[in-house]
């Protein structure tokens, strides 16, 4: 789970419960502003936890529940720094996915663990929800306290709601160092994928040499290639001609060359054709 919200497009759904919660001004003009930015592929980082910033920080409600907390205080509309809006003791609690953005409802910063958030989730959006359901284990019942005992010592809790359903680890679950373990799976599977590129890329010398000339450029003497990661779109780049081969996640599918860069030092000139 990234702990970031990626600036992209997301359909807006607003739970029952929100639009029927008595909000201030303020709070309502932030709640439209940031459906505005959620819909447009806005960056809405100035809103976030200042603790975004800490590479090593930790947001158990995100990674147990899947669920965002955005602060309602004014931001600076040319500021994308991560927590540069004005903190708010009333905060959005949502949850967010790659097409999708779900008001639940505005709370207390600190309200972690209520699960009053799940149940408007499931009364609302139950399709969204049923991938997490589990089923035939004994109803979990726990107090707040002892589930933000087990959350801040990294045990994960299953949650039933008042329907009897139960779910578990919507936010991709807790390990027991605390960190996000889908995204402990994500990032074997890239340094996996970033080994078996090397192999591959190490022994195509001549391809690579050719789509160097391809692109007008005299190949080095020697290589030098850098693996490029942008969310899914992997690249390997050869440092030295700045030729870069897309696609190389896609072995169904030829890697495609293109310059990076060309009369000018940051143009990018593409290049038709492609070297398996």
């Amino acid at each position: 789970v990234k702990r970031r919200v990626s600036p992209t497009p997301r359909r807006v759904h607003r739970s029952t419960e929100i639009q029927q919660r008595v909000l201030s001004r303020g709070e309502a003009t932030a709640l439209d502003r940031i459906a505005a930015a959620a819909e447009a592929g806005k960056d809405l980082s100035p809103r976030l936890s200042k603790g975004v910033r800490n590479v090593e920080g930790q947001d158990l409600l995100l990674y147990d529940w899947g669920i965002h907390h955005l602060h309602l205080g004014a931001v600076d509309l040319l500021s994308s720094e991560v927590g540069s809006g004005r903190r708010t003791r009333r905060v959005l609690f949502a949850r967010v996915t790659a097409e999708d953005f779900y008001f639940i409802d505005v709370g207390e910063h600190g309200e972690w663990v209520d699960e009053r958030f799940l149940e408007i989730l499931n009364a609302n959006w139950p399709a969204a929800m049923a991938r997490f359901r589990i089923n035939g284990i004994a109803r979990e019942t726990l107090t707040p306290e002892e589930r933000l005992n087990l959350r801040r010592n990294h045990l994960q809790a299953a949650v039933t709601l008042s329907n009897g359903t139960t779910f578990m680890a919507l936010g991709g679950g807790i390990t027991s160092a605390g960190t996000n373990a889908t995204g402990v799976i994500w990032a074997d599977v890239t340094i996996a994928n970033a080994v078996r590129l090397q192999a591959l890329y190490l022994g195509l010398g001549g391809p690579i040499a050719g789509a160097v000339k391809d692109a007008g450029r005299e190949p080095p003497s020697e290589f030098r290639l850098r693996l490029v990661i942008d969310g899914d779109d992997w690249s390997i780049v050869e440092v030295g001609s700045r030729v870069s081969f897309r696609n190389v996640l896609r072995p169904s599918e030829p890697a495609t060359p293109f310059v990076i860069g060309g009369p000018g030092p940051n143009e990018r000139t593409e290049v038709d054709g492609s070297r398996s």
